[in-house]
């Protein structure tokens, strides 16, 4: 089949998404000769000049397409208020159907559903599972995603999560039958698998002091990301145990940002807390390795990627117990409540203090970064697209 590929390029938007797909697309171009079949790119031509240049995407057909402000405007009123004709106004469809595409991937959750066969992730649907959270429900957000998942993922042929836990969620809100879901497990991403860059010294470039060790936090600054509470450990492994550590926040600023920065002060954290930024990944692999613990407190999942990029670096983790994290981590985690403060503190208490658990953390770890590679993730996508082959041959292209 001539198979087109979904391409957001938004590396500092979209944090972790972006990573995911990026490895997904490297890996394609170089394993897509094990496919029969072919290969395109789909790219906004705003990105099209990055893309061609990168060298990590060549052999790929890239094919641009462009979405006027206004076609953008009447999908995303097509979207809202369920008006579906609107929603394929000068929109990325038309360049796929110019270009005889006949089955259309989305390796991050699909915009829109296409009147073309596709297959679509699904990250997560925790506006049903947590629908407070004011990322997933102020400014109609709730109704938009629902809208949207609603219809995408009843139109798709084919549905992809990473764990059992995603699958159960898909079929419990959405009544999709389970053989158009397909299990395939994040994979560990590569940068995370190569050797650090030694000579950069990261503490000294990001102005942190080295007075106490740190925990790491790599995450967007969303209120489900947890900083909060994790904040409050910090303060009770200070006041409480007298263990003074220090933590380093790394992501953007999704509304969140000063609320925290102001907690931080609230709770007399300054000298400990530093807040990073988007960090490239070559920085982010040193603060790995330098860290004490990734203290992954997301309320959200099933899957996250952090804690594989830890679990590669040789970095302990602590992270929530939440719906899917044993499925994808098992025992090479402490896991706490991210509701409690005092449940955190003491998980990286333990760690602080306890050589053997840490070196336990860091060799379960190690193992378990070795179970899921891109190179699985995209041999299961070519496994799902030679499963379609034979229906999609029953007629020709529209």
């Amino acid at each position: 089949m001539r198979v087109g590929i979904f391409f957001d390029y938004i590396p500092e938007a979209a944090g972790g998404r972006y990573t995911f797909q990026t490895e997904l697309v490297r890996t394609l171009a170089k394993l897509q000769k094990e496919s029969g079949h072919s290969f395109s790119l789909f790219v906004d031509e705003r990105n099209l000049r990055t893309i061609e240049t990168a060298p990590e995407f060549i052999g790929l057909e890239k094919v641009p397409y462009r979405v006027s402000p206004i076609a953008h405007l009447l999908g995303t009123l097509g979207r809202r208020f369920n008006v579906p004709y609107l929603d394929k106004v000068g929109t990325l469809e038309k360049t796929v159907l110019r270009n005889g595409i006949e089955f259309f991937c989305f390796l991050t959750h699909a915009p829109y559903a296409m009147d073309i066969p596709y297959l679509t992730l699904v990250m997560d649907l925790q506006h049903r599972r947590q629908p407070w959270f004011p990322e997933v429900s102020h400014n109609l957000d709730w109704q938009n995603r629902e809208s949207n998942f609603n219809t995408v993922l009843k139109r798709a042929a084919f549905i992809v999560t990473g764990n059992t836990a995603g699958k159960n969620e898909i079929q419990e809100f959405y009544g999709i039958h389970e053989e158009r879901i397909r299990i395939l497990p994040h994979p560990t991403p590569e940068f995370s698998l190569l050797p650090p860059n030694e000579d950069i010294d990261v503490l000294v470039q990001h102005k942190i002091g080295k007075d106490h060790p740190f925990v790491l936090y790599p995450a967007q600054f969303w209120p489900h990301k947890n900083h909060a509470n994790l904040l409050l450990a910090l303060k009770n492994l200070r006041d409480h145990y007298g263990i003074t550590l220090s933590a380093v926040f790394v992501g953007s600023d999704k509304g969140n940002l000063e609320y925290l920065k102001n907690l931080t002060r609230e709770l007399s954290l300054e000298k400990e807390v530093f807040f990073a930024g988007f960090v490239p990944p070559d920085h982010l692999a040193l603060f790995y390795k330098k860290a004490l613990a990734l203290t992954y407190m997301s309320f959200f999942g099933p899957e996250n990627l952090p804690p594989l990029e830890a679990f590669a670096f040789g970095c302990p983790v602590v992270a929530s117990e939440i719906a899917g994290a044993r499925e994808q981590m098992g025992e090479a985690v402490l896991y706490v409540d991210p509701k409690d403060p005092q449940a955190i503190a003491l998980a990286i208490k333990a760690i602080y203090e306890d050589q053997q658990l840490r070196q336990r953390l860091v060799r379960e770890g190690l193992a378990r970064s070795q179970r899921w590679t891109a190179q699985d993730f995209v041999r299961g996508i070519f496994k799902i697209l030679d499963d379609f082959e034979p229906i999609r041959r029953t007629w020709g292209k529209k």
